[in-house]
């Protein structure tokens, strides 16, 4: 066994290689070592902050090229298809930013060497090598095009001259050092490999080229032809394609996918919205792979293999970032086992939790305070802590609720720890006058409270899901008396609310109480009455002063709480109701 295939290699820097395919099962390189044909392969780098297409979360590094690949494999173009897989080789898990190095500065070494770098440019070919690819169509985009044209250059003198049958070039950044330092000297080996007299460099790819504007086009054609004399240019701007952020893909499907503004499938080419359930005519679905080359430690060649990730399209990608090392990585590599834990304080006064901030710029945004345990130190005393710790206050000002279980947070706020959230209640009420006033914001103190609506807002996705589930034991809680129901209610009551006006059961909620159910706002009425205990102890209750003709009124808490449920009412659209007053 070979030492190399001992060592760890995720520390190791490599492209990550993704294969998107319309058919009936997730793509499979040929197991006989036979090349992968009839392909397209895109070099690529994958942007981590979250973009347009993505509806602005934190997905797949393949979700802003789903779309596209969707349009094009799923197309009912009569013409025979130039290829029938996409492969994607994503350079972005190269870039080391901990170690001040980005793509622009790792192609721009690229640009100043003739030969390709060690870590990057011959890492890649290597890779491109062992996938052993025949007959494909080569792409890239902006200051990806030089590279893509010195690693086919690379891989001619590796006597592979003829794995690719074109290549294709997107608004090309090709800087001057590209131009003097490797495409003059490129165009001199083929002239001296190849008799022009015999037509032997009808032998090199074709070039298809599309330039953003004339001046660019006028600028480098010249060159660029004088090394691949056949092919195709066009003019195409970046505002004449859709999309926007994703030219690169965008222009792909102009070139290769269905012109129709509708086809057969049902893919609208210009919306190119990704659809996880769509099928064309023939029930063929778009597939997403993840190719990596090993070596078999038997034969000891090398194999590629192939995993269907296709679920993970939809799965939102946690990234974080190790506070040691400064280096980024996803959920799926957390260690469950060895990953800090903590205990979270969900501090409840009301309908209304109590988030934290860092008066001195330890974090941004918004927090659910909590602290890792001490030895010997139970759940309910370290939520307390963690209350004192975040807010100042005394540890009298809250009580913990022993009935009520705690509820996992995973990764909140993008940290590798796994917190325990226990519900604690604040034993003083909320100031005088109206319980709104408690939403106004002050970012000169070290928390604030919000509803679960505004809460929502202000946390990360994996918190929200942890609120929304605590609401519904809270709500729970507060139907059996284990929770006070007052100073607005329940925290999360609105979400148990909607989910119960439209479940089944609410049909049956009118002959229960022996009532005409024709009336749909009685229905939900006795529904709220029912689900939702929203009476409370007249001693409980702090009024509201109004001031109407000098006298002040004091409304009682059954009054009250009928005006509640009336403000909910108005507050309905198409039979859910849209939020607390």
């Amino acid at each position: 066994m070979s030492r190399k295939f001992r060592e760890d290699k995720t520390s190791w820097r490599v492209p990550s290689v993704y294969a998107f395919s319309g058919d009936y099962s997730h793509f499979k390189p040929p197991r006989d070592g036979s090349p992968i044909e009839s392909a397209l392969v895109l070099l690529a780098s994958s942007s981590p902050p979250p973009s347009s297409s993505s509806g602005g979360k934190n997905r797949h590094p393949m979700y802003p090229f789903a779309a596209q690949a969707q349009s094009i494999l799923l197309s009912s173009s009569s013409e025979e298809k130039k290829f029938h897989h996409i492969l994607v080789i994503d350079v972005s898990a190269m870039i080391d930013e901990s170690e001040g190095l980005d793509l622009s500065t790792a192609l721009s070494k690229e640009n100043e060497s003739r030969d390709l770098v060690k870590g990057f440019g011959r890492s890649i070919l290597k890779l491109i090598q062992r996938l052993s690819l025949l007959n494909v169509i080569l792409a890239a985009e902006g200051e990806l095009s030089g590279l893509l044209l010195k690693l086919h250059d690379a891989a001619t003198g590796a006597k592979t001259a003829t794995f690719a049958k074109e290549i294709w070039l997107f608004h090309p950044l090709l800087p001057a050092s590209f131009v003097n330092t490797i495409l003059v000297p490129m165009g001199s080996k083929q002239i001296s490999e190849n008799n022009v007299s015999k037509g032997e460099r009808s032998l090199l790819p074709q070039l298809h080229i599309v330039f953003q504007d004339e001046k660019s086009r006028d600028k480098r054609l010249d060159m660029l032809r004088h090394v691949f004399p056949s092919g195709t240019e066009e003019v195409i701007s970046s505002s004449g394609s859709t999309g926007g952020d994703d030219t690169a893909t965008n222009l792909i499907v102009a070139m290769f996918g269905n012109q129709s503004e509708e086809g057969d499938s049902g893919i609208n080419s210009k919306t190119h919205v990704f659809d996880p359930d769509l099928c064309d005519s023939m029930g063929r679905s778009l597939f997403l792979s993840s190719i990596t080359v090993e070596m078999n430690r038997h034969s000891k060649q090398y194999e590629r293999l192939s995993e269907d990730v296709t679920d993970d399209l939809l799965g939102e990608v946690c990234n974080m970032e190790n506070k040691e090392t400064g280096k980024h990585y996803s959920i799926k590599d957390v260690d469950w086992e060895k990953c800090e834990r903590h205990v979270g304080a969900l501090v409840l006064r009301g309908n209304r939790c109590l988030l934290v901030r860092s008066l001195s710029g330890q974090w941004k945004g918004m927090r659910i305070p909590s602290v890792v345990p001490k030895s010997g130190e139970s759940q309910v005393d370290s939520a307390i802590r963690a209350v004192v710790e975040s807010t100042g206050v005394d540890a009298t000002e809250v009580k913990g609720l022993p009935f009520i279980p705690s509820v996992p947070v995973y990764v909140p706020n993008g940290r590798s720890i796994l917190m325990d959230l226990l519900p604690v209640y604040a034993t003083a009420p909320p100031p005088d006058g109206p319980l709104e006033d408690q939403d106004m914001e002050d970012d000169e103190t070290p928390y604030d409270w919000y509803t679960l609506e505004n809460a929502e807002k202000r946390l990360d996705d994996r918190s929200i899901a942890a609120l929304r589930s605590m609401s519904f034991l809270l709500v729970e809680a507060a139907n059996v008396g284990l929770l006070p129901c007052k100073w607005g209610g329940v925290f999360g009551q609105e979400m148990s609310v909607s989910l119960a006006s439209n479940s089944p059961s609410s049909s049956s909620v009118g002959s229960d109480s022996g009532r005409d159910s024709g009336s749909r706002d009685q229905q939900t009425l006795q529904l709220l009455s029912k689900k939702m205990p929203l009476t409370a102890e007249v001693e409980e209750w702090k009024p509201s002063q109004h001031s109407g003709g000098g006298d002040v009124v004091l409304e009682d808490v059954r009054k009250a709480n009928e005006t509640i449920l009336a403000r909910l009412l108005s507050n309905k659209k198409d039979g859910k109701i849209d939020k607390l007053p």
